[in-house]
This record gives C-alpha cells, sequence and structure tokens, in this order.
C-alpha cells in the first residue's frame, strides 16, 4: 500500500546520505563515537521511518511512523547545531543539511496533517 512519492523517498535518502557524510567527517576527526553514531543515527532513521510509512498497513501506523521521521529530523537539527557551535564543520558547510532538515519536518509535518483532516469513510 505505497503512499509517499518517490521523490520524498530519494530526498530521504540522500538527507541520510548527507548525514553518514558528516558523521564519517566527525570520525576522522576524532569527535566523540557518542556523537558520531548520534548523528548517523538520527539522520539515517528520519528516511528508515519514512520509508515504513510508505508501506504502512494502515492510516494509524503511517501517522506515527512519520511522526518518528519528524522527531528524528528535529534531533538531525538538534545535532547540527551541536557541531556548529563546537565548529566542528563551517556554517556554510552545515547551512544546507540544516535547513534540509527544517523542510522535511515541514513536508512530513504536511503530510499527517493533510491525513488527519481526510474525511473518515
Amino acid at each position: 500500500m505505497s503512499r509517499l512519492r518517490e521523490e520524498l523517498l530519494d530526498r530521504v535518502v540522500v538527507f541520510g546520505d548527507r548525514g553518514l557524510q558528516l558523521a564519517e567527517a566527525l570520525d576522522e576527526q576524532g569527535v566523540f563515537r557518542r556523537v558520531t553514531d548520534q548523528m548517523s543515527g538520527c539522520f539515517t532513521s528520519v528516511g528508515a521511518n519514512t520509508f515504513e510509512a510508505h508501506e504502512a498497513m494502515s492510516e494509524k501506523d503511517f501517522v506515527k511512523a512519520l511522526g518518528i521521521a519528524i522527531k528524528e529530523a528535529s534531533e538531525c537539527r538538534h545535532w547540527l547545531r551541536i557541531a556548529k557551535r563546537r565548529r566542528y564543520f563551517t556554517e556554510k558547510r552545515l547551512a544546507s543539511p540544516e535547513q534540509e532538515a527544517t523542510e522535511l519536518v515541514k513536508v512530513l509535518g504536511a503530510i499527517i496533517f493533510r491525513t488527519k483532516r481526510k474525511p473518515k469513510p
């Protein structure tokens, strides 16, 4: 029961890949393992939960999986801000993934809103 557009699925895969690239760069810098694990985890979790929603068997599961994806995207923003404060990367390098995380929160939130707003049969 596919529910989401391929463009969105591709977008969350690219987002996860970018997060892994950032985590790998942090690892190469010798940043605490906990930070790199958290960053790689939340970035890839956005995609994993979006794909789970894509194949959800019920509307309730669909909304729940997208809700988790939103929380994970918000967590990405947290770790990006930590990376910025600690000067692990330049602000310029973090601007695009931070913007993408914010946009994904909005897009996924809008999908949830529309789903909940639909009249029940």
